[in-house]
């Protein structure tokens, strides 16, 4: 770990005259956080040892480097260069009979002017996806609502416009045609078609309403099957309603 401090205690004994201090250049490239991106670091290598210590030093302070700028993208050059300046200078020590001290100077870390363009480019292109990606979400949410619950079928998207128009059963024949094509839509299947399934439908919305009310929205359904040319599905409609009691005196 960068930065050790290292204490010695319990006798006392003889301390070897330190090393001066030596100098070696750094220049080399470093991988960002991005394949195939990388900074460019230079800097000067300090250690209080003996002239053998240079790999050492050079290994300590390449693989620190290494380490902390893996986790900065291209475009945080200059965040990345305050932070590694700090800890290079505060240094490390070595192990051995006495502590050698390595350090950094001069720390510089570049990126290739189109390195940085493209790097650049990279980062606006994903805050945009990652702007639109929320977008989708929201939208995806709100069609999931819409196909579960108010459009889920006929009978729910007459419930939801009769609740939104006071319960004017009277005008509800009028939009039939509207909302099944939004069910069909939102769903991205087609609706149930048959007879049944729209007076299932009908039956449910229209369930508080009088045998008067009762006639002529299932006629006002059967004049729109007629005008669809779902003739066929009209005459059964029809036949359906001289079937039920509550209406058949109509």
């Amino acid at each position: 770990m960068w930065q050790h401090r290292r204490m010695l205690a319990g006798r006392i004994h003889s301390v070897p005259a330190r090393e001066p201090d030596r100098r070696t250049p750094l220049k080399a490239p470093f991988p960002s956080e991005l394949p195939h991106f990388d900074f460019d670091l230079s800097c000067t290598i300090v250690w209080n040892g003996p002239v053998a210590w240079r790999e050492s030093a050079r290994q300590a302070v390449a693989g620190h480097a290494a380490w902390r700028l893996s986790g900065y993208s291209p475009i945080h050059a200059s965040v990345a260069e305050t932070r590694l300046a700090a800890e290079l200078a505060a240094g490390c020590e070595l192990g051995g009979a006495l502590p050698i001290r390595v350090r950094a100077e001069d720390v510089s870390i570049s990126v290739e002017p189109h390195l940085l363009d493209l790097a650049q480019q990279r980062a606006k292109r994903l805050r945009e996806k990652q702007v639109l990606d929320a977008e989708h979400e929201v939208e995806r949410a709100e069609m999931r609502y819409l196909k579960n619950s108010i459009f889920a079928d006929l009978s729910s998207a007459a419930r939801w416009w009769l609740r939104r128009h006071d319960h004017d059963v009277t005008q509800l024949e009028a939009v039939v045609p509207t909302l099944r094509n939004t069910v069909e839509l939102i769903s991205g299947d087609e609706a149930p078609e048959t007879v049944d399934a729209i007076i299932a439908a009908f039956d449910t919305v229209a369930e508080n309403l009088n045998q008067n009310g009762r006639y002529a929205l299932y006629r006002g359904l059967a004049e729109i099957l007629s005008g669809l040319d779902k003739h066929e599905e009209a005459d059964a409609l029809m036949s359906r309603i001289r079937g039920d009691p509550a209406v058949e005196e109509q």
